[in-house]
């Protein structure tokens, strides 16, 4: 046994050393192989501004580094399978798992080092690796655990974090790296767990924002965990500075604070991805991947404001999230404009459109209102032009003031009539805001004893991944208690 382990890391060895003398010393070439058959790609930020893709399939795998000159290097090898790569603290990894076996390679300014983990087999999107360099992983056998390990591969700790673990991530700010579950979020060096608002699906990290598959962009920080503080409506989004970039077909879109599209890069192609780091976005479309910055942007035609900046940009470092301005909504601009030569007043353009960067507003219900909210806070949190507005309670009352319930309803009467319900996160009972009535409806629900409507199963999906089950009456439960 001792002979055939020590034959294995021999193996790898020599794999890892005819790969980086490939990587070290092939320097040209453009990207032949992009969306050759059976190969999945994946990209990363690089440590000079720009991104590396990595393209791995059953045979062999291809590593470009790309900025917005183009493909700078390349490395290939036909020898090693389903390579995958991962980003801690400003350096990037790539690895194979072979029966236990894990080569680590780490990629920085052209130095190339190696390690080799055993008795592992990394869980996808399951390692990182913090300021110190310990590498942190999990085991796909053991889905609750995570292993820490220093850069020579011994192992320095194990940590239960009591729940399976989704995803595994880095601080960019403190170094410091955190495990992602049911329960929260888990400081790996201490343990402690910190009990916030939990991402769904994969994490793009860049600075101290972050966004997730569902759109919604968080802040991050070791006290409060992730804070959600907008919800952009689209599943692929990306903050870089203080804009927010989303993918619409064939076309990136910047959005502006009140989610309006306020400039377009086309690529000419379907767009599979997007990525930021620094203030350059990563397009991962048919041409293979390009890189581009807010200058090639193409400014799109908006409808006249008198205040409008000439410079397209986002207010999304303006949204704050405490108690006193719960939207981030930036102050109006308390400056007149005077006109110019204008003899004859202008009639100004009346404006129906109703919108919301605070919510998201789709099929006839404002979503993801938060619990406590009142009719004053959420006029203020949502653009709705020339229009009227009027709150509708359950039993067809038009109410003034207070706090705002699941299934109330939302009239805007201007050019047309608009109708929308609402859905307060959490509240299933129409309260406006989450108690013991709530926990018995989703229970009930998860337990096929009640069924919810559908605004109902609107507000109750607190994880926002479509599905009600014991995860979001863990998230309700959560809040009840926190009052």
């Amino acid at each position: 046994m001792v002979l055939v382990a020590k034959l294995k890391k021999y193996i790898i060895k020599s794999f890892l050393f005819v790969l980086i003398t490939i990587f070290v010393f092939d320097i040209s070439g453009t990207i032949q192989n992009y969306n050759a058959t059976n190969m999945t790609y994946s990209v990363f930020p690089n440590e000079n501004g720009g991104f590396y893709m990595l393209s791995s399939g059953p045979e062999d795998f291809f590593l470009y580094r790309i900025n917005t000159s183009g493909v700078s290097e390349q490395a290939m090898h036909e020898n090693i399978k389903s390579v995958k790569g991962f980003y801690g603290y400003n350096k990037f990894y790539i690895y194979a798992n072979y029966n236990g076996y894990v080569p680590i390679m780490k990629l920085n300014n052209g130095k190339v080092e190696t390690i080799i983990l055993e008795n592992i087999n990394i869980k996808d999107k399951c390692v990182t690796a913090d300021k110190s360099e310990r590498i942190y992983a999990v085991d796909t056998g053991k889905p609750n655990e995570v292993v820490t390990f220093k850069y020579d591969g011994v192992i320095l700790s194990r940590l239960d974090t009591g729940a399976t673990v989704s995803t595994l991530f880095t601080d960019e700010i403190s170094g410091k790296s955190f495990a992602v579950n049911r329960l929260g979020v888990v400081d790996i060096e201490s343990g402690n767990v910190i009990v916030c608002d939990i991402p769904s699906g994969y994490l793009k990290i860049n600075g101290k924002y972050c966004t997730d598959n569902n759109g919604n962009v968080y802040t991050f920080n070791q006290g409060q965990g992730f804070v959600r503080i907008m919800s952009v409506g689209y599943s692929c989004a990306v903050v870089s500075g203080d804009s927010v970039f989303v993918k619409d077909g064939r076309d990136v879109l910047m959005l502006d604070g009140n989610g309006r599209a306020v400039a377009k890069y086309s690529c000419g192609g379907e767009i599979n991805d997007i990525y930021s780091v620094n203030s350059n976005i990563g397009v991962l479309c048919g041409s293979g991947l390009i890189v581009i910055n807010n200058k090639m942007f193409e400014r799109l035609k908006q409808p006249e404001q008198s205040t409008q900046s000439s410079e397209p940009k986002s207010s999304i470092a303006d949204n704050k999230t405490d108690a006193s301005n719960p939207s981030g909504n930036r102050p109006a601009n308390n400056q007149s404009v005077q006109p110019q030569n204008s003899p004859e007043p202008v009639e100004k353009q009346k404006n129906y459109v109703v919108s919301s960067v605070s919510y998201k507003i789709q099929n006839g219900i404002i979503c993801d209102v938060p619990q406590g909210t009142t009719i004053a806070q959420l006029k203020k949190n949502i653009t709705y032009g020339d229009n009227t507005v009027t709150f509708i309670n359950h039993n067809g009352k038009n109410i003034k003031s207070g706090k705002v319930g699941t299934g109330w309803t939302v009239i805007f009467e201007g050019e047309k009539t608009q109708s929308y319900l609402i859905a307060v996160y959490g509240d299933l009972t129409g309260e406006g805001n989450i108690n013991s009535r709530d926990v018995g409806v989703i229970s009930d629900y998860i337990v096929d004893s009640a069924q919810l409507n559908e605004i109902q199963l609107v507000a109750a999906d607190m994880n926002f991944d479509g599905k009600i089950n014991s995860t979001d009456l863990y998230i309700i439960l959560r809040k009840y208690f926190q009052g």
